[in-house]
């Protein structure tokens, strides 16, 4: 029997770019002008180190953090590895190993 499949925890932080910045407003929901792809419930992809899906979730909605959009997830079930990339939204893949991805060090930065 295999190790008991994990939970990945994350956060995708959109940073202010000059269009996102000019249609900013502090009393605004938390918008991503620019982003239109990136909302809650875009999807969320985790791969094993063998690249193949090993689990799927989605964004939730994004909340303000001075002038940045936080959107935080949870993708539960995923099977253990020793690295694992996180994709969002068709963005491209990033990689994370196994002990951040345990100690919920996984964080993807969006814009800047």
């Amino acid at each position: 029997m295999g190790a008991a499949p994990i939970r990945v925890t994350g956060t995708l932080t959109l940073t202010p770019n000059s269009y996102f910045t000019s249609n900013y407003s502090y009393t605004s929901p938390c918008t991503t002008a620019g982003y239109s792809d990136i909302t809650g419930g875009t999807p969320v992809v985790i791969r094993d180190a063998d690249g193949r899906i090993s689990g799927m979730g989605e964004l939730r909605s994004g909340r303000r953090s001075g002038p940045s959009c936080v959107y935080s997830f949870d993708v539960d079930q995923v099977d253990r590895s020793d690295y694992y990339s996180v994709e969002v939204a068709r963005r491209g893949e990033v990689t994370f190993t196994a002990e951040q991805v345990n100690t919920g060090n996984v964080h993807l930065t969006l814009g800047g």
